[in-house]
This record gives C-alpha cells, sequence and structure tokens, in this order.
C-alpha cells in the first residue's frame, strides 16, 4: 500500500514519548511560522543562528518547496 505514514509521539502505553520527535516538533514550527508570515519570533531567534549556512540561510540552510 503507497501512502503517507506518521509515526506516534507516543508508546502504546503512553508512558515514554520518543524524544526526536518531540525535538523535531520544537524546532520545525518555530521555522515554520517564519517562513509563513515572514515575522521572528522569540522561538525562531532561539534557533536561527543554528541554521546551516546562517546567516544567509535563505534556499540553503532553509528550502521552502510549492
Amino acid at each position: 500500500m503507497v501512502g503517507i505514514y506518521f509515526n506516534p509521539k507516543w508508546n502504546q502505553g503512553y508512558d515514554n514519548t520518543f524524544s526526536g520527535l518531540e525535538i523535531a516538533d520544537l524546532t520545525s514550527y518555530p521555522i515554520h511560522k517564519y517562513i509563513r508570515n515572514n515575522k521572528k519570533d522569540k522561538a525562531f531567534l532561539a534557533l536561527e543562528n543554528k541554521i546551516d549556512k546562517y546567516p544567509d540561510y535563505i534556499n540553503k540552510g532553509i528550502k521552502v518547496f510549492p
């Protein structure tokens, strides 16, 4: 079967989380908000200098696909 599948953040017992997915969420959402609104909020500013090719990261460290 062809399709897109997402892994849940929690295990089946809901007593343990997958920290890699949490970190991905915490870093990707501020980047998404910056691309969507073209405004740098505090969360984006905290990780901006860690983006590859900083400070010239548009179309290099951050790539936007249509």
